[in-house]
């Protein structure tokens, strides 16, 4: 398994206020990540390497793919409401 960073809609890289909208996800191919968030405004960002614990992780796929799709369709939807505010 490989671990994958991805980046929720509206995340702000000069504000700590959005860093939780960067989501570290457990799957086996780079395939796999970008087909769980295709369609949820989310960036893949690539693969990310080093020693990790299931602490670490914020979704493991396959088993988590709608919780990761829920998040960020979450984020995407709070994202647009501050948009029009």
């Amino acid at each position: 398994m490989k671990v994958f960073e991805v980046i929720a809609k509206g995340f702000d890289g000069n504000s700590d206020e959005t860093d939780d909208h960067v989501l570290w996800v457990c799957a086996k191919t780079e395939e796999e990540v970008k087909r769980a968030i295709a369609d949820t405004g989310a960036m893949f960002w690539g693969e990310i390497t080093g020693d990790f614990s299931d602490d670490d992780l914020d979704f493991v796929l396959p088993q988590n793919t709608l919780n990761l799709q829920e998040k960020l369709l979450q984020f995407a939807s709070d994202y647009r409401n501050r948009s029009r505010a």
